[in-house]
C-alpha cells in the first residue's frame, strides 16, 4: 500500500517531527510511505510560494489576532504531485503557511482516496484560531472570533470555517484522527467534523533513540550531578499557549541550592536572567541521538501548557525514564497518569507545579519506579513497533 503524508515542512516544528516519525514507523513496518512537503516545490512554484506568503502575511497580521492564527485562502496545487496521484491513502498534517488552501484540500479530496488530516492542533476544524481556549465559536460557526482585536476583521473566522463546512463536507472519504481523547472531544463537538469520523491516535516515536543512555549526561552539559535538574520549555515565552509565566513563577520559588534548570534549543535572554536558578541552555539540536541525550541530563520536565494538542516532549521525556510533572491540559492528560508514571496538577498554579516537583524527589524508591513506569508505558503504546495497532484506521485497506 502507497501512503503519501503531506507536511508544511520536513523538519520544523512538533507537527513535522510527528509527521516524519510516523512516515518512518510505517516505512519500517512494510508500508510504502511518503512525505511531501513544501520543500518539494522548486522553480515557478517557489515564486508563486513567495508570493502567496507575503500576500497571506499581510492579510493575518491585518487581524491582530491575540494568538496564533492561519487563513487558508492560498496554497501550492499538491493535488497533481505524483506521490498524492499515485498514494492509495493519504494523510494530511500541519498544512498552514500556504501549504494548501481550502479549494486545495477539496481538490485532494476529489480524487476519491481515503484521506486522514491528523489534527497536531484544533485548526482543522476552527476558523483559523489553533486553540481556541474558552471559546466553543468552533460547534457553530465562530461568529465575532475573540482572538482576533482588529474589529473590522471579527467576520474573517466565521468566513473561513463557514468555506471550510461548504468545501469539504460533501466528502465521505475524509475523515479525521486526533492524537488525544481531548482533541477529540473538541472535534466531535465542532461544526464541521459533523458527519465525518474521529480517529485517536497517540503520536509514536523511536524509543530504541528516546531511551536511558548509560553516560554523565549532567557532567557533559556543565550540571551539578548533586543537584536535582528541570528540564522545561523558554524557547516560545511569548505563545498564550505555553505557560512560560507559570514555568518561571514555579522556578523561582525552589531553592537553588537543590535545583537548577535545563533548556533543549535557545531560550529567551530575558526570560533566562530573571529567574533565580542556574540554567544550562543546550544550544539548537537537530540529530535524535543529541536530544536524547540531553533529556538524559535531566530528572524531571515540567509541562506548563494550557492547551497542548499531544505534548512531544513529554513523551520525548518519558521514553527516556524522566517521570513529569504538568498541568492537566489537553493531550497531556493521556500521557502522565498520575502518581503512576508522573505528576498531573488537579489546577493551573505554579504552586502546584512546585508541589509536585518536591513530591517526586521526596523518594527515590517512587521517583525510580514512577522512571521504570514511564519508559515502560510509552514501550507499550507509543513505540514504532505498535504503529500499526495503533493506526487502527488503515485496517480496512491493508
Amino acid at each position: 500500500m502507497r501512503i503519501v503524508h503531506i507536511n508544511a515542512t520536513d523538519n520544523r516544528g512538533g507537527a513535522a517531527i510527528a509527521c516524519a516519525r510516523h512516515n518512518e514507523a510505517m516505512a519500517k513496518a512494510g508500508l510504502q510511505s511518503e512525505v511531501v512537503t513544501l520543500n518539494d516545490y522548486q522553480g515557478l512554484f517557489r515564486v508563486l510560494k513567495s508570493f502567496n506568503y507575503r500576500v497571506n502575511s499581510r492579510r493575518e497580521n491585518r487581524l491582530k489576532a491575540v494568538a496564533n492564527f492561519s487563513l487558508m485562502d492560498f496554497g501550492i496545487p499538491i493535488y497533481k504531485n505524483t506521490k498524492v496521484q499515485l498514494a492509495d491513502v493519504i494523510f494530511l498534517h500541519w498544512i498552514c503557511g500556504n501549504t494548501l488552501s481550502i479549494n486545495g484540500v477539496e481538490k485532494i479530496l476529489k480524487l476519491g482516496k481515503p484521506t486522514f488530516w491528523y489534527m497536531h492542533d484544533m485548526f482543522p476544524f476552527t476558523g483559523g484560531c489553533h486553540y481556541a481556549l474558552s471559546c466553543d465559536g468552533y460547534t457553530r460557526h465562530c461568529n465575532e472570533c475573540p482572538q482576533i482585536t482588529n474589529s473590522i476583521c471579527k467576520n474573517e473566522a466565521s468566513r473561513q470555517l463557514g468555506e471550510k463546512i461548504k468545501k469539504w463536507n460533501g466528502y465521505p472519504n475524509l475523515e479525521f484522527i486526533s492524537p488525544s481523547r481531548w482533541e477529540a472531544s473538541c472535534a466531535i463537538t465542532s461544526a464541521l467534523c459533523k458527519g465525518h469520523k474521529i480517529h485517536t491516535v497517540a503520536n509514536i516515536l523511536d524509543t530504541d533513540t528516546y531511551k536511558h543512555i548509560d553516560i554523565d549526561a549532567k557532567r557533559q552539559y556543565g550540571l551539578d550531578p548533586k543537584k536535582k535538574t528541570i528540564l522545561f520549555g523558554a524557547t516560545r515565552i511569548s505563545s498564550p499557549y505555553k505557560g512560560a509565566n507559570f514555568a518561571a513563577e514555579c522556578l523561582n520559588m525552589l531553592d537553588p541550592n537543590r535545583y537548577e534548570g535545563l533548556v533543549i534549543g535557545r531560550a529567551d535572554a530575558d526570560f533566562i536572567s530573571n529567574l533565580s536558578i542556574h540554567v544550562v541552555q543546550t544550544g539548537f539540536l537537530t540529530e535524535d541521538k543529541l536530544i536524547a541525550a540531553a533529556y538524559n541530563a535531566c530528572d524531571t520536565f515540567i509541562m506548563t501548557s494550557i492547551a497542548e494538542g499531544f505534548g512531544q516532549v513529554v513523551l520525548e521525556a518519558m521514553s527516556c525514564g524522566k517521570p513529569c510533572v504538568g498541568f492537566p491540559t489537553g493531550g497531556v492528560v493521556d500521557l502522565i497518569r498520575h502518581n503512576k508514571s508522573g505528576y498531573l496538577t488537579q489546577g493551573y498554579d505554579a504552586s502546584e507545579l512546585k508541589a509536585g516537583i518536591e513530591w517526586l524527589f521526596s523518594d527515590e524508591e517512587r521517583y525510580n519506579r514512577l522512571s521504570h513506569a514511564a519508559r515502560r508505558q510509552i514501550l507499550n503504546e507509543n513505540s514504532f513497533a505498535k504503529v500499526l495497532e495503533i493506526h487502527s484506521e488503515l485496517k480496512p485497506y491493508l
